[in-house]
This record gives C-alpha cells, structure tokens and sequence, in this order.
C-alpha cells in the first residue's frame, strides 16, 4: 500500500471517541455525515484509549499528556510510580540525603512529620503500598508519628466518585497494622492546582494551624456524606480528623507527588507564611521537600523524573519532514512529547502553532489544506481538541464542535483524495462527563473508552485490506512509520500499513481449481466405465 513518496496526514479528533454503552449516544450520521460515509468506504477498527488495554494503570481514562506520551514512547513510559518501585527495591530511597535531612531535622527538633498524598483512579494500588514502604523507611529512621494529609480528585475522570475506593485501597495497603500513620486532613485536589483561587488555599492552611473547622474521625463517613449532598470528589469541602494544632513549628513536610504540575503554591505557603499573611502566629520554620520536582518553585526534590528511553522523533530518518499542526496552548507539550522532552528538537519537525479563537477549528483547517496542497511533509500530524469552547458543559456546543470538525475532515479528505495522500483518522483520547441538555438537566457523555481508527487512500477500501486483531494506542506510532516507508521490527499489521491483502479472491481461484479437478476425475471415470 505504501510507496516510498507516499504523504500521510494523521487527522487527530482528540477528545472523541466511541461512546460507551451507558452514555448518551450523541453521535449520529447525520452530525457526522464525512466520518460515517468514511468509515463505512475504508479499513475500520476501534482502538482503545484507556485502561490497561492503551497501556495505562487499570481503571486509568486517558487524557490529553497521558496519551500522547503512551503514543510517542509505544507504550514504554518510564513512570514515576515505576521509578518509585526501583527506588524502594534497591533500598536507595533509605539514603536519599534530601528526606534523611528532613527526618533529622525533624527528630532533633521533637517536631511532627507530614505527608502530602494525592489519591484517586488515576494510579494503581500499587501507590499506596509505596506510601507504606515510604513510611517504613521514615519509621526505621527514628520518626514515632506520620501524619496524612489526602487530597482528593487525583484522577482522570472529573466528576466520578472515587474517592471512597481510594480510601479502602490506603486504609487496606497503607494504615493497616501500622500504629504510626494517621490520617490529619482530607481536601480535595483544586487546592494543589491553579483551579482554586488563593483564598481556598490560605483558608486550608488556616484550618491546619488553627485546628479549626470540620472535624470528622470517620472520613469514609463524611465522603459519604457529600456524595448524598450532590458534591463529587473535586469540590469537596476540606476537614479535620485530629481535634488539634495540625502543623506547628519546625515540622517537616514531605511532598509525595507523582506530578510535578501541581502543589507549588500550596507548599510556598507552608513554607513561607509571612508572604500570604500579614499577622497572627504562624508556624515557623517548616522545612518541605517533594519525592519529584514540582514545577515553579525551589523546593528541594529526591528525584528527577526520567526521559523516555525512545519516542517517536528518535527512530524517523532526517529526509522525512514532519509537520505538526495544532493549538497554541497545546502545541508545545505535544512538540515535547514527540521529542521524547529533550532540550532541542530534532531539525525535521515543523510547527503550526494556531490562536484559539471562536473559529479556530476551521484556522487549522485552512493552514492544513495549504500544507496539502504543497504536498512537501511526508507526515502531517493535525490535532482538532472536541472540548474547545465547552466552558458551559453545554451539550450543544459539543454537538456544533462535532458538526464542524466534520465539516473539516471533508475539506482534508477530498484534498488527500486529489494529492493522492494517505489520510488516518482517530484520536488519542476520549472526553467522559456530564453536559447540559437543557436547564437544570445534565447528561453523561462517555467517549473514553475506545476511539475510531480509519484509513483511506488510493487503492485502500474495505473489501481489499484489513485490520489486524487488537491493535492499540501504542501501536499507532509503528503504523506511521511504516507509512513513511520505515522497517518496523514487529510491524503490527503484518508487511501492509494497514493489514494483509483479503484473500477472497486467493480462495476462490482455489476452489474452483479443486472443483475442476474433480470433474476431469468424474468425466474419465465415466469414461472408463
């Protein structure tokens, strides 16, 4: 199928995908007539983009950073969780001068030792049997008392209750038959984040010094509680579990964060009160590192995470010019990811950077149909994100994003029909939650667990090639690079990009050679007798 000049555009839908059983269905012919007469002309298959199947933790929902990086590195991320594992196994974390500092500096100032431990879907069990570990390793080096501070809404599926699961899972892997680890504090997550304005996190910080505000010894309870309030796992309203001054003088605070993207201005508060306060006695000093880096601030890091050992720009020749086309606000972590976040990008990579305006999906539209059109990139990777302007969770505005993507993938498709490009359209990740429908009725929309996968080019229909089984996100990546003509060490779909040829055609040339066969045998039997 692939020539040696072939172009290829990878026509991303990101944030669609193919609704789950439960969901309401929002997709329709009719909303999508381009995708539906595609899907119906070319090679067809679903892909899944979450779960263990697209090479993330069980359970896990892919999203926008998850996903890309599982399609650049073929699914061989290097995660924290598995740099953690290593860590504990060789038992390097035991002398880790960064936490044995912090514990001395704890112990000699008879001062208490906190945990900061985000927990939600978006990790395994495994986690919380690293806390243990964690802790073990922090007990064994004199600390008598660990306190917990959980937030909660770590996962990758806004709006799900999880948070009852996680809690079994800490209180099965982490607190039991251990007599130094208390659970002090549950919020949840927006304090860490930039999604909650300072005041929530001054006023967070407050409730710990003070020992003022909800307190509630029987979390599980109180989760349950707002759950039947109609509050879900981001808003829940932080509390107590000890009667008591949480943080005072010279304590230590560790960090243990499989994120560097969240908790910076949470942790400069801890660490330095008098900027966000102008009176009242504030703990003083309070010294806070982190397991990894967390980004924009100073705070004193373990580890650094680790790059990729490959990802997607490595293994492409310099003579094959790519050509990424997306979003602004979106293209330079997508650049990175397909750079495996190496300082400099490798001279065969181009980028399109696009405003994000009211119009943007058909701005994108316009520079890739002239990027066709001069037919120089052996591969166009454009990304359309389903979810831009749904700041109202409005479901009609996602069914117009939809209408007009569509409308989009015509325009490109008709173009790669007439420059003889190879066009693949999927998406690397689906979108789950709730949408308004009308006032005061919501919706759920489950687009999370599998997505389209379809290719279309000169000679390429249904009926003469195929998709090979259980073809997944990691795998998407070795698809290209047979496209650019690459020799792919365990190619997916046999010697084609897209499968092997249908051997209809094969069998019944067979069949009616045995046919012909066997009635030479009749007429000279007849003949003879």
């Amino acid at each position: 199928m692939n020539e040696e000049n072939k172009k290829t555009i990878l026509f991303l839908l990101n944030g669609f995908g193919m609704e789950a059983s439960k969901s309401w269905n929002v997709y329709s012919a009719s909303l999508m007539p381009n995708l539906d007469r595609i899907s119906h002309a070319y090679p067809f298959t679903s892909m899944p983009v979450s779960d263990v199947e697209a090479g993330l933790n069980k359970h896990q929902i892919g999203n926008f950073k998850s996903n890309y990086l599982m399609f650049s590195t073929e699914g061989n991320v290097l995660r924290k969780e598995d740099i953690i594992d290593s860590k504990l196994a060789s038992n390097e974390i035991a002398n880790e001068k960064i936490l044995t500092d912090l514990i001395n500096y704890t112990i000699q100032n008879n001062s208490r030792f906190h945990i900061l431990f985000n927990i939600g879907n978006k990790y395994s069990e495994n986690t919380y049997k690293q806390l243990k570990y964690f802790c073990d390793v922090c007990a064994n080096k004199g600390i008598k008392e660990i306190y917990l501070h959980l937030f909660v809404g770590d996962n990758t599926n806004p709006g799900q209750k999880t948070a009852i699961n996680c809690i079994n899972s800490l209180k099965f892997h982490t607190l039991s038959n251990s007599k130094i680890i208390k659970v002090a504090s549950i919020a949840n997550k927006r304090i860490l984040t930039d999604e909650s304005s300072e005041e929530e996190k001054r006023n967070y910080y407050r409730m710990l010094v003070s020992g003022v505000g909800e307190i509630w010894s029987d979390y599980s309870d109180v989760i349950e509680r707002a759950y039947r309030k109609g509050q879900t796992d981001d808003n829940i309203a932080s509390f107590l579990t000890k009667k008591e001054t949480v943080i005072k003088d010279k304590d230590g605070i560790v960090y243990f964060n499989y994120d560097n993207n969240m908790g910076g201005f949470y942790l400069d508060i801890l660490t330095n009160p008098h900027n966000y306060f102008t009176a009242g006695k504030l703990p003083l000093g309070i010294k806070s590192i982190s397991i990894f880096e967390v980004n924009d601030t100073k705070v004193p890091f373990c580890y650094s995470s680790e790059l990729p050992n490959s990802y997607f720009l490595e293994n492409i020749p310099e003579n094959k010019k790519i050509l990424l086309i997306a979003a602004k606000d979106r293209i330079g972590y997508i650049a990175n990811t397909l750079n495996g976040f190496r300082r400099e990008y490798k001279s065969n990579l181009n980028i399109c950077p696009v405003e994000v305006k009211e119009d943007h999906f058909n701005i994108i539209t316009k520079y890739l149909l002239a990027y066709q059109e001069q037919n120089m990139y052996d591969l166009i990777i454009v990304d359309y994100s389903l979810m831009t302007h749904i700041d109202k969770k409005e479901i009609a505005t996602l069914k117009k994003n939809m209408s007009t993507i569509d409308n989009c993938l015509g325009a490109v498709y008709n173009k790669a029909q007439e420059k003889g490009q190879d066009l693949i359209i999927t998406s690397l990740y689906g979108e789950v939650g709730k949408l308004s429908l009308v006032d005061r009725e919501f919706v759920n929309v489950n687009f999370s667990e599998k997505t389209p996968l379809i290719v279309t080019g000169k000679g390429i229909a249904r009926g003469i090639y195929q998709f090979a089984p259980s073809i997944s996100l990691t795998k998407l990546a070795s698809l290209l690079y047979t496209q650019l003509g690459m020799q792919v060490k365990n190619p997916v779909f046999g010697e084609k990009a897209v499968g092997k040829k249908n051997n209809k055609l094969n069998q019944l040339i067979i069949i009616f050679g045995v046919l012909a066969i066997a009635l030479v045998f009749m007429y000279l039997y007849i003949k003879n007798n």
